[in-house]
């Protein structure tokens, strides 16, 4: 094999895992704890990570931070205080 080809495989794999990672960021947590479950029942290895065991037992819902329902664990910003400012005219 080249040079050049072993470089093109490299930066494939590593176009391809950013991509997986970034999508595995963004996916809704309905479909990583699904994803999850597939993974550990598809892979027995995996079955001793607990990351991954912690994901699937994740209620939705619930700290799953989508910040659509009431019981989002976030707090609201501070409000911010008051600054008066003095403007002054040329002369």
């Amino acid at each position: 094999m080249t040079v050049q080809l072993l470089q093109s495989l490299l930066v494939y794999a590593v176009v391809a895992l950013c991509t997986a990672y970034s999508l595995w960021r963004l996916m809704p947590a309905g479909i990583k704890r699904h994803a999850a479950a597939a993974l550990m029942s598809r892979f027995p290895r995996l079955q001793a990570s607990a990351r991954l065991q912690a994901l699937v037992q994740q209620p939705s819902g619930c700290g799953s931070g989508c910040g659509s329902c009431s019981s989002n664990a976030f707090k609201p910003a501070p409000v911010a205080q008051e600054h008066k400012i003095q403007l002054f005219r040329r002369h």
